[in-house]
């Protein structure tokens, strides 16, 4: 089954986006690919260079980050229907900050690095949406640090 042709990415961009203009949605779908991954796939790795951008349609993966000392990792959590991943690395030319595996089977838009930055370029409205919601993860993972760092002290 084309997964593309039976996936509907406008009707999950809008749920991510419902204050973006209808026209610069349907742009930004028309730029995005469906991907289908089994449980276990790792859609990126921590260390990585970033080149996609991918919005979780169906399914959840586990986001994981290295320990400190290098030996084993620990989970910042789960993602699923409507999450970005990605944006960070993506919005900051940066490599990526956690390796993302799936941990059911899953359906994925992905954008192309260009495409986002394309997009980007003539969207403001759009980067400042996704800057938001890159500032709220980190703030999330802020948290999770310092609750492992005080969980690993006492």
């Amino acid at each position: 089954m084309n997964s593309e042709n039976t996936f509907d990415k406008f009707a999950l961009l809008r749920e991510i986006m419902p204050r973006q203009d209808e026209n610069k949605v349907r742009e930004i779908a028309d730029f995005m690919r469906v991907e289908t991954y089994p449980a276990g796939h790792v859609l990126c790795r921590e260390g990585e260079t970033g080149n996609t951008l991918f919005v979780i349609g169906e399914g959840r993966v586990e986001v994981t980050q290295k320990n400190e000392e290098g030996q084993g990792s620990h989970r910042l959590g789960e993602a699923g229907r409507g999450d970005l991943i990605g944006e960070m690395s993506l919005l900051q030319n940066a490599p990526r900050n956690a390796t993302v595996t799936a941990l059911t089977d899953c359906i994925v838009l992905e954008m192309e690095k260009k495409d986002f930055e394309n997009i980007l370029g003539h969207n403001p409205a759009v980067m400042v949406e996704l800057i938001n919601i890159a500032n709220e993860r980190q703030r999330n993972n802020d948290v999770i640090a310092m609750e492992t760092l005080f969980d690993l002290e006492h």
